[in-house]
């Protein structure tokens, strides 16, 4: 009997409304009597929840639940014109708002304003180029030219070597060097570093990674090693290593282990990444899954500031200048180096790069030509080409249109009894039934 009265009471509790477990607050949590219509800002339905009743709320507006009777947007009493705000507010939640902050500045929602690691200076004042604030609490010193932020301030790059601190600086080639890292392969990125107030680090290429081996003629820079690098893929030759020599230093910073380039060979069966084995002085590939798992060593490289790598060192930019901002029909800021005086700029439209401005191959070219549709299109700097009519292609020696099936090449060769063209210099010769073509006369298959 004391189980059924208990099943009992809990049957009418369940079947009660939510709202109606709430009598004490009246028409503000009962939605039978659907008082949400003379809310302002509500979207006049009221939704009964699991265990309080609440209006439902108009865009950027939301329910009070500590007074339980309006919708609310803190934004409606908050204002945002406070110092380094870009004066827009943003609700978060009936009690939570958030301002826009200027550029390098970020709301704080504790203290209610905009805020900067940058603000004030963290980096000191000597030879200081810029602080950039990356979020509430990090920030990044950007030194002049030639320093690196210390942890105080900004201080000139030390000479590379195997007691000096990193970043430092190589003379002989103006690379700067960061500290050294675990590295099994590709897991730690260079452009990941933030080291000495720099971001732009970059995995050194195999002639960079090269220039920091000593004491060993033929593999450091000058010896007989020879690669030829397209890109990141190498060929390599005569680059026979030194003998394991504990006493020898093989590497300016003193490195005794393998230390990874951004370089790779190709084999018959793999590409391999290159390596510098600091032990030999000696040039390693690395192929596939061969010691995958074996943890080696990465020193990450840049040029200085308005320099970049070109035949075996870091040199001047000639893009410094902006010079493409002064060329015709150039793009203002596509500018890429291609020696220490020489530079290319991105054209607009269908206009080529000559080297020294932009130029219209097709200006002049009419393209009147038989079996053309008078249309020219530019492909280079120095050459053009007439679109052609259908089965018609353009011959760049003879400047004109032609069809290799025009003579019937087809009409000799036993077995063939039509001919499609190809290309400008190539045609297809259709066989009989039983045949195909090889490329040179009809076959029995």
């Amino acid at each position: 009997m004391k189980n059924f009265f208990l099943l009992l009471a809990l049957i009418l509790i369940f079947s009660v409304p939510a709202c109606k477990l709430f009598d004490d607050w009246d028409w503000k949590t009962d939605c039978e009597l659907k008082q949400c219509e003379t809310v302002s800002h509500s979207t006049g339905v009221c939704d009964p929840g699991f265990f309080n009743a609440y209006c439902k709320c108009e865009e950027n507006y939301f329910w009070n639940w500590d007074t339980r009777d309006a919708c609310v947007n803190p934004c409606d009493s908050k204002s945002c014109k406070i110092a380094h705000s870009t004066g827009e507010c943003t609700s978060l939640s009936y009690d939570e708002y958030e301002c826009g902050c200027e550029k390098g500045y970020f709301w704080n929602e504790t203290e209610l304003k905009c805020v900067s690691p940058c603000d004030p200076n963290p980096c000191g004042d000597t030879n200081l180029k810029e602080c950039i604030s990356e979020s509430k609490e990090q920030f990044l010193c950007i030194c002049e030219n030639g320093y690196s932020f210390d942890g105080e301030k900004c201080a000139e790059l030390p000479e590379c070597s195997h007691e000096s601190a990193t970043p430092c600086k190589d003379s002989a080639t103006w690379l700067v060097w960061s500290s050294k890292m675990s590295d099994n392969w590709q897991q730690k990125k260079c452009w990941e570093l933030s080291e000495g107030g720099s971001s732009d680090w970059e995995s050194p290429y195999i002639d960079q990674l090269r220039t920091l081996i000593q004491n060993c003629p033929n593999t450091q820079p000058g010896g007989d090693c020879e690669f030829i690098c397209e890109y990141f893929d190498c060929h390599l030759e005569n680059c026979e290593s030194c003998e394991e020599n504990e006493t020898v230093e093989y590497s300016k910073f003193g490195d005794k282990e393998e230390l990874w380039s951004n370089s790779f060979v190709r084999t018959d069966d793999a590409l391999c990444v290159l390596a510098v084995n600091f032990s030999n002085g000696g040039i390693d590939s690395v192929c596939g899954s061969e010691h995958a798992d074996d943890i080696k060593s990465l020193r990450c490289t840049r040029c200085l500031d308005g320099y970049f790598w070109f035949e075996g060192k870091c040199v001047y930019d000639p893009c410094n200048s902006k010079p493409c901002r002064d060329i015709p029909d150039a793009y203002d800021n596509d500018c890429y180096p291609e020696s220490e005086t020489k530079y290319r700029c991105d054209c607009k439209d269908d206009l080529f790069w000559n080297g020294e401005k932009c130029v219209d191959p097709c200006e002049g070219v009419s393209c009147d030509t038989p079996n053309s549709t008078k249309k020219c299109v530019g492909e280079s700097w120095n050459e053009y080409s007439c679109e052609c009519e259908k089965n018609y292609f353009w011959d760049y020696d003879k400047r004109k249109c032609i069809n290799m099936c025009e003579d019937n090449p087809c009409a000799g060769i036993p077995h063939a009894n039509g001919c499609l063209p190809k290309n400008e210099t190539e045609y297809y010769c259709y066989c009989e039934n039983g045949y195909y073509w090889n490329g040179e006369e009809c076959v029995p298959y």
